[in-house]
């Protein structure tokens, strides 16, 4: 507990002097950095919290395993943070990634959504079809759409978007409709 008290002082210190430093030479890398080190305060502090409470003794109103077994086990809170710390680091690290090589976000199977759209009525074909994300949580989506020649335009690209909000959640989409 006092390691990790320690270790958050410290990058409180770090961030003050980094958000002193980020504003006085106008730097937006230098105060998103002090950003990142709240984000680590923040975890250093739930962890603190676990520890604190993985203190207290179980009572009627926490039953927890170690009431039912009788047990005292303590809890190895350095393991747990490291364990937590790596679970969330990769997982940020593989999202950031993928968004720097503008890869198609993983919940979206992009087979499925021609799929989709080729079950609109008045679709012929789908080409071109690109699905990447600008940033976590913004999914960008383009495609051709050839279609019957009878069809009308406006109708079938408010099917196609309709469909792609509707199944992907997907808000920023540009079709180009062909016959």
């Amino acid at each position: 507990m006092r390691k990790l008290c320690f270790v958050a002082v410290l990058c409180l210190l770090f961030m003050s002097i980094e958000v002193l430093g980020g504003i006085k030479a106008n730097s937006l890398a230098i105060l998103t950095d002090a950003a990142h080190l709240l984000t680590d305060v923040a975890a250093f502090a739930i962890s603190m919290l676990s520890l604190w409470a993985s203190s207290w003794e179980p009572n009627p109103r926490h039953t927890i395993t170690r009431l039912i077994q009788e047990t005292n086990d303590d809890v190895d809170g350095f393991f747990m943070v490291l364990v937590a710390c790596f679970g969330t680091t990769i997982k940020m690290i593989r999202s950031i990634l993928e968004v720097q090589m503008e890869s198609k976000p993983r919940e979206i199977n992009a087979k499925q959504l021609e799929k989709g759209l080729m079950e609109i009525e008045e679709v012929l074909a789908v080409h071109e079809l690109h699905i990447w994300a600008v940033t976590v949580g913004k999914t960008l989506f383009s495609c051709h759409v050839k279609i019957r020649p009878e069809a009308d335009d406006a109708m079938v690209l408010n099917k196609v978007i309709d469909y792609i909000w509707r199944e992907y959640h997907i808000g920023h989409v540009t079709i180009q409709i062909e016959r």
